[in-house]
């Protein structure tokens, strides 16, 4: 008797996984696994101490001062410099801020201008005034 076809290549396969896997079985690495050595921690030690201790608390924040003081300048213009930081302490007549003041010495100058200006007109009516009196 014949066994079907069908059944061959099963019966072929089936015998080559056990042949594999006793091959497996027989070459397996025998060794003995290696031995790792447990890690070391370092601990400090200190002795023991009796003593009373408070609950403490560790907070951030920022502090406010009741006093504050609202500056002004008396003339409008850009700052050039800040001299002092937020809540720093300052002393009297300490300069806090410096204002560009290029608009204002252009002003003195035109103002210095006018007054030479009036005053060589003064000086020339004086004169003639002197000469239409001779």
């Amino acid at each position: 008797m014949q066994t079907p076809r069908w059944r061959r290549p099963s019966v072929l396969i089936i015998l080559a996984a056990l042949v594999v896997a006793a091959l497996l079985i027989i070459t397996r690495d025998r060794s003995e696994p290696l031995e790792r050595p447990e890690r070391a921690w370092v601990v400090e030690v200190q002795p023991a101490v009796s003593q009373t201790l408070r609950p403490t608390l560790e907070l951030f924040g920022s502090v406010q001062s009741p006093q504050n003081a609202q500056l002004s300048a008396g003339v409008d213009g850009l700052i050039n410099a800040v001299n002092v930081l937020d809540g720093e302490t300052v002393a009297a007549d300490q300069v806090l801020i410096l204002l560009d003041d290029r608009d204002v010495r252009l002003e003195l100058q035109q103002a210095d201008a006018d007054l030479r200006e009036v005053q060589a007109k003064r000086a020339f009516a004086e004169r003639r005034l002197a000469r239409g009196r001779e």
